[in-house]
């Protein structure tokens, strides 16, 4: 195995028990092998499928033999939030109408960009081009959540 070599998987929580079964097996036999498990505890809180049980089988496994470090991602602070967005009242429409995750900001800010509404200044914080960037912040934030809750 190459030094520097490092696997990626993402959205672990949605893996079926035998690719969790070969991922455990693969970091067993190469403990040079680096990895970066990524995924969301409370998606598999709330599914109480097979699947969750062997996510949380599969990661004490690898506990056994592996070095394990946990780096729990929350919402953004809010200083993270203002060094994000440049404007109080588009920064307060993220804060009320998002989990405040960063992918649920990025796609409010998308949209706004992709509407013409938002834009990044010049000092790379998203600045909205009119009054109306807000009201429609609030909006697509709220379809943003209210999507969340009908997949869950």
């Amino acid at each position: 195995m190459p030094a520097g070599a490092v696997l990626v998987v993402d959205d672990l929580q949605w893996a079926d028990p035998t690719s969790l079964v070969f991922l455990a097996s693969v970091l067993a036999r190469l403990p040079r092998l680096a990895a970066v498990l990524a995924f969301r505890p409370d998606e598999q809180a709330r599914d109480p499928t097979a699947s969750t049980t062997a996510a949380a089988t599969a990661l004490a496994g690898i506990r056994e033999f592996r070095d394990v470090v946990t780096v729990a991602l929350g919402p953004l602070p809010d200083e993270g939030l203002d060094a994000l967005v440049g404007d109080a009242g588009l920064a307060a429409a993220l804060r009320a109408e998002t989990d405040r995750t960063p992918f649920a900001v990025a796609e409010v800010l998308r949209e706004l960009a992709a509407r013409g509404v938002a834009v990044a200044g010049v000092d790379g914080r998203w600045q909205p081009r009119d009054a109306a960037a807000v009201t429609l912040a609030l909006q697509v934030g709220r379809q943003g959540q209210r999507r969340a809750v009908r997949r869950r």
